[in-house]
């Protein structure tokens, strides 16, 4: 039995981490459980993403309007923040992004096409796969924050 004065493994509980691999599977979503990372919200996460493909000074492109804890901590990495024009109900504009991606030099990009904070809009499948596709092709990464998708 385990000592009620000891700590989890670093990378989260097993057992729940076990139990997203398997909801991962049946989203189609292969994935390892020394792969999953359990950590404390959405913004630990976002945090701990940005800081695995950019470093301080680089430009992350983001929705405008964007959740304000993403911004805080962009300025906190000493990030740069790219605002790309959103639709309050279509999402972040893939022709606008498109273009800034070809003009600019862009490290990562944070999204929340899933009842996007602050304004509630769900990106719809074909914007979805546009700004995949013109990211993927730039060989930009992209962070998700699916809060509540599911």
């Amino acid at each position: 039995m385990k000592s009620l004065a000891s700590y989890e493994d670093a990378k989260g509980n097993i057992k729940l981490r076990q139990q997203i691999v398997r909801l991962m599977r049946e989203s189609r979503c292969r994935s390892r459980v020394e792969e999953i990372i359990i950590t404390n919200g959405c913004l630990e996460s976002i945090n701990l993403a940005l800081r695995c493909i950019a470093k301080s000074g680089d430009t992350i492109a983001v929705e405008s309007p964007t959740y304000f804890g993403v911004l805080q901590t962009l300025e906190t990495l000493g990030m740069k923040v790219l605002e790309i024009p959103t639709h309050p109900q279509t999402g972040i504009d893939p022709a606008a992004l498109d273009k800034v991606v070809r003009t600019r030099k862009i490290t990562g990009c944070v999204l929340i096409p899933t009842f996007s904070n602050p304004l509630g809009s769900c990106m719809p499948e074909k914007n979805k796969k546009q700004v995949y596709q013109i990211l993927s092709d730039a060989k930009i990464p992209i962070i998700e924050d699916d809060i509540y998708g599911g």
